[in-house]
């Protein structure tokens, strides 16, 4: 008789449901959702909301590749563990930032700035695209110890976080900007077709 498989913890499990929310809640949001009203900019310095979705499909390029990295350097090293895991208060602090509603406005870096000439169609795609991708890493990470694996910051190298606080902080700043993609078509001047 064979044993059946562990489920995954209970942070994986998670990260697991919060992705399918996300996914729902994306989902929703583009229902319906013509293209001129997902391009359309409450001024001329702020998002539209394609902004918004192309901006998450660039950042989770850089985090998947680092995930990727690091879960496959994780398991050469045997960096094996079983939850509960400790938590660093670094990346504690950084997925809480990033949470909904925004409180703090900053700038998106350079490399993490929309690519210009992407269709609604395409970012639609894309999207779903990486959350797929980041739910393989995910469940890919399972059985690592997610406090000792680290992954560099994109944005700042020298900062580290935990494998589990960063995949946190990939769903806190998707929440963020689906949120910020909700209040741009909340405007009352963005066009109702």
């Amino acid at each position: 008789m064979t044993e059946a498989p562990e489920p995954p913890s209970p942070e994986l499990d998670q990260l697991h449901r919060e992705l399918e929310a996300i996914r729902t809640d994306a989902r929703l949001l583009f229902e319906g959702l013509t293209d001129s009203r997902m391009t359309w900019r409450p001024a001329p310095t702020l998002w539209s909301v394609l902004d918004c979705i192309v901006h998450l499909n660039v950042t989770n390029g850089h985090y998947v590749e680092l995930f990727d990295r690091a879960i496959a350097q994780a398991r050469e090293k045997g960096l094996l563990g079983k939850p509960p895991y400790r938590k660093d208060r670094l990346g504690l602090w950084f997925a809480g930032f990033l949470e909904p509603p925004v409180k703090t406005r900053v700038k998106a870096p350079g490399k993490f700035r929309p690519l210009p000439g992407v269709t609604p169609e395409r970012a639609r795609a894309e999207f779903f695209d990486w959350q797929g991708r980041i739910e393989d890493c995910v469940r890919r990470s399972d059985g690592l110890d997610l406090y000792r694996v680290r992954v560099a910051s994109p944005v700042f190298p020298i900062l580290h976080f935990s494998l589990g606080q960063a995949f946190r902080g990939v769903t806190a700043h998707e929440r963020r900007h689906l949120w910020q993609a909700r209040r741009v078509l909340a405007d009352p001047a963005c066009p109702t077709a």
